[in-house]
């Protein structure tokens, strides 16, 4: 049980970590990824608590991504650094998110707690998400090209230009 209640308590910075490992392998870091976080679930809980799951979640991960993609393209297009982008993006979001939740807690519906709450198997939904995950970050890196390229940008961005790989595309 102690082990379920600890895997189930740090599933989400698993997650976080299996995102972080694409933008490690070619080469980048991105210090926002909690500003990301706080963002989304602060605009979860204070504004999209009165739909249902099946219409706040896709929009909260596209507030997630609509984040990350600002830190791609200010990489990419602007060719700021990672550093110092996303360590401006932290500040940002995080001052957007304080600001949105007048620095006090936020809850969550009923709904999404059931969610959060629920278990297959004996095992909770937390975990789930991460394993599901997991899978899927593997599959990408081990068995697409995609994850191929991304091995090959990390390793030396200017042979995989020469390879013919589109740099940019890859790291954003």
């Amino acid at each position: 049980a102690n082990l379920v209640n600890i895997l189930t308590q740090s599933a989400h910075v698993a997650i976080i970590a299996m995102g972080m490992t694409f933008v490690l392998l070619v080469g980048g870091i991105d210090l926002s990824v909690g500003a990301n976080m706080y963002v989304t679930v602060a605009v979860l809980g204070l504004y999209l608590g009165s739909l249902p799951a099946a219409v706040s979640f896709p929009i909260a991960l596209a507030i997630g991504l609509l984040f990350g993609a600002v830190n791609g393209l200010v990489i990419t297009r602007l060719r700021v650094a990672p550093f110092i982008t996303t360590l401006a993006t932290l500040f940002i979001g995080r001052g957007l998110a304080l600001f949105l939740t007048d620095t006090k807690g936020v809850f969550f519906n009923d709904e999404i707690l059931a969610i959060g709450r629920a278990a297959w198997l004996g095992i909770p939904s937390g975990i789930w998400a991460f394993l599901a995950v997991f899978v899927a970050a593997f599959v990408v890196l081990r068995q697409t090209s995609f994850g191929r390229e991304i091995y090959a940008v990390g390793a030396d961005a200017e042979g995989a230009v020469k390879a013919g790989i589109n740099v940019r595309r890859v790291v954003f």
